[in-house]
């Protein structure tokens, strides 16, 4: 039976059959572009495998199934009896959660400084705070299985490599465990599972973009999941509730509370324990270090951090190579009213340099590396300068000049000069202390050679700028001077 309608009627019905074509168009490349999480992998997906000549249910279970109590599941799924013989070419829908998971270990490339492992059987103790007795070292070139823990100390990092070549880098003071690394049988997709209960990785998950790899992170307040991209997951506070994640590249699936956000390259998101991810924001740009000097020949080494918009402080690392695998330190500098903070490092030997700097915003969130490759050329190694400070305005009667001691040095020169590059030298002290006093008639005379007998010389030298430096003695002789500061009087 035919319906004849109005014309109206048959363009009112012709946009809505439009409308909900665009509609689920829309929605179905929107859920394309979204990552796909192992959970999802194994509930939405059926593997179709083709029947080979003489198959049967029970070859098949053999090669690709759980138990042999699964091939009265696979039968039914596929309405097609036990009794009844396989056809070659048919296709059987295979349910993923049915098919065998060939366990896949885990390949340690890289570890640096103090890194230990836990294995399965000994990782429960963990939560018991037995440490020491279950710990081992974790060597490069080892493998790891699921239930594994990696504990990371100070300035210590692991490198993991996993069965789709992904890559995870575990930062200093970090554990994490090994959750699932499998492959499913036939199908060929690879599932990695991490689970970070405290500290941060940096992960570069599935680089050959292969369709079947799943990876993702659980932490205990939030999972990111992902196919194939560049990102990093944080957990701090005491309670290690709040966690942090931030995508370099592709996109992340972030989600807690039952709730998900879609985290694109340059964006990051935080999720408090118990609660919904933030709609993702831009992360901070990289820290400005071109003014930043190549080579210091005098120690302490600094940095002077300029501050930048939405920047509440500072996250550094120090390595002696470009990879930052053989780390020195890991520092956080704290932005104090939006003044210039200060990097700096006492002592460091001679030799090159990296240094990686991030500005983390208020949120906790970590923006783009700047790198900075720098020198230490500082031994022999020269007095350290203490008071009075540079600039300083002095006006009493004797001048005490400050500055530290030297391992095996007991004698030192203390210069003080009319101009900072001492062509003038107006006075040369030598003392066997870390300081000095001074009164300063002592130089100026050095200037009334040519003033007159009435002249005032405090007036004439009011507010007039002196420089002074200092340098260890051997043999008679000045080692090396220290950096110079000017003082007025």
């Amino acid at each position: 039976m035919s319906i004849n309608l109005p014309s109206a009627s048959r363009y009112f019905v012709r946009c809505l059959l439009l409308c909900s074509f665009f509609w689920q168009a829309s929605a179905l490349a929107e859920d394309a572009s979204k990552p796909t999480t192992a959970r999802q992998v194994t509930e939405e997906k059926d593997w179709q495998y083709q029947v080979k000549k003489n198959d049967s249910y029970a070859i098949i279970q053999r090669q690709y199934l759980n138990q042999y109590s699964d091939i009265d599941k696979l039968a039914k799924y596929n309405d097609h009896p036990i009794s009844k013989v396989l056809i070659p070419n048919q296709l059987l829908r295979i349910p993923v959660h049915l098919l065998k998971k060939q366990h896949k270990p885990v390949e340690v490339i890289l570890v640096a400084g103090d890194v230990s492992v836990i294995p399965k059987t000994k990782a429960l103790d963990l939560q018991a705070n037995k440490k020491s007795a279950n710990r081992r070292p974790l060597i490069i070139n080892s493998q790891l299985y699921e239930g594994d823990v990696v504990v990371t100390a100070a300035n210590s990092i692991a490198k993991l490599r996993f069965f789709d070549a992904s890559v995870t880098v575990i930062q200093p003071n970090s554990s994490i465990e090994i959750a699932k690394s499998y492959q499913y049988a036939g199908l060929g997709d690879v599932v990695t599972e991490l689970a970070l209960s405290i500290g941060r990785t940096e992960v570069l998950a599935n680089p050959n973009r292969n369709d079947n790899s799943h990876f993702q992170i659980q932490t205990p307040s939030a999972v990111a999941a992902v196919r194939g991209t560049e990102f990093r997951v944080g957990v701090e506070g005491e309670s290690r509730q709040l966690v942090l994640q931030e995508t370099l590249e592709g996109k992340v699936a972030f989600s807690a509370s039952g709730s998900e956000v879609l985290v694109a390259k340059g964006f990051g998101s935080v999720a408090e324990f118990g609660k919904a991810p933030l709609p993702p924001v831009t992360l901070p740009s990289a820290p400005d270090t071109t003014k930043f000097e190549r080579k210091f020949e005098f120690l302490p080494i600094t940095f002077a951090l300029v501050s930048q918009q939405n920047t509440v402080a500072w996250q550094s690392q120090l390595a002696t190579d470009a990879d930052f695998t053989n780390l020195l330190a890991d520092k956080k500098v704290t932005v104090i009213d939006e003044q210039t903070s200060i990097l700096a490092y006492d002592d460091l030997p001679d030799g090159k340099y990296f240094l990686k700097l991030r500005a983390r915003d208020g949120n906790g969130l970590q923006g783009e590396n700047a790198i900075h490759s720098f020198e230490v050329a500082a031994r022999p190694l020269a007095p350290n300068l203490l008071a009075p400070e540079n600039n300083e305005v002095m006006k009493d009667a004797r001048i005490s000049f400050n500055w530290s001691l030297l391992e095996d040095r007991n004698k030192y020169f203390l210069q003080i000069a009319e101009d900072v590059n001492f062509t003038n030298v107006v006075l040369v002290r030598v003392s066997v202390a870390g300081q000095l006093q001074v009164n300063p008639k002592d130089f100026k005379s050095v200037f009334r050679k040519d003033a007159s007998a009435s002249e005032d010389i405090d007036a004439k030298y009011a507010a007039k700028p002196f420089y002074w430096r200092v340098s260890s003695i051997h043999n008679g002789k000045a080692v090396k001077f220290s950096k110079v500061r000017s003082f007025l009087y």
